[in-house]
């Protein structure tokens, strides 16, 4: 099992955020790109090829159709070198939005959604203190980097770069330097 995260701050979006007329729907479906573009550099380097991949997210008040639109247009015309590995890895038709009790991995992905969240979580309820245990305990389930061995970048991705998801310096420190083992 391997997890993959995305760590995002709308600010991050820039002229995008204009282009999408700043929709929360676009903004999740852009990040879910992203997630994918992380999906995609795993499955790559094991060989494995979009008929062997199923998607599931879970079932929320989100437009799946225009998310399944993105990914199909990313695959037909990639931007970056992380969006063209979606080419061969990711078929939009196997991207299908289930609710959460139908798919028992789902508590999965919470798990690790709630490991990042409560790294840049900056609430009141907090008292202004990022968790960095939670990722720590899960950093080697987190897919690395096959070179560096760091997560940073591969399974976790902080949008655009890890200075711009505002995080605590004890944070930011963390994850720069967060390896698998």
């Amino acid at each position: 099992m391997k997890l993959f995260g995305v760590i995002s701050l709308k600010a991050t979006l820039g002229g995008y955020a204009k282009e999408i007329n700043h929709s929360d729907k676009a903004f999740y479906n852009k990040n879910a790109q992203y997630l994918l573009e992380r999906l995609a550099h795993f499955l790559e380097l094991k060989g494995i090829e979009d008929k062997s991949v199923s998607i599931i997210f879970e079932e929320g008040n989100f437009d799946y159709q225009k998310l399944k639109a993105l990914i199909g247009k990313c695959v037909r015309s990639p931007q970056k070198a992380a969006t063209k590995r979606l080419q061969g890895r990711i078929n939009p038709s196997s991207i299908k939005a289930v609710p959460k009790d139908d798919d028992p991995l789902l508590q999965l992905a919470d798990l690790a959604a709630h490991a990042l969240y409560r790294l840049v979580d900056d609430s009141p309820s907090t008292y202004g203190v990022q968790e960095v245990r939670y990722v720590s305990e899960l950093r080697s389930k987190f897919f690395s980097d096959p070179d560096t061995g760091l997560v940073c970048g591969a399974g976790i991705f902080p949008v655009h770069r890890l200075t711009q998801i505002k995080a605590e310096k004890v944070v930011e420190t963390f994850l720069s330097e967060l390896s698998s083992t």
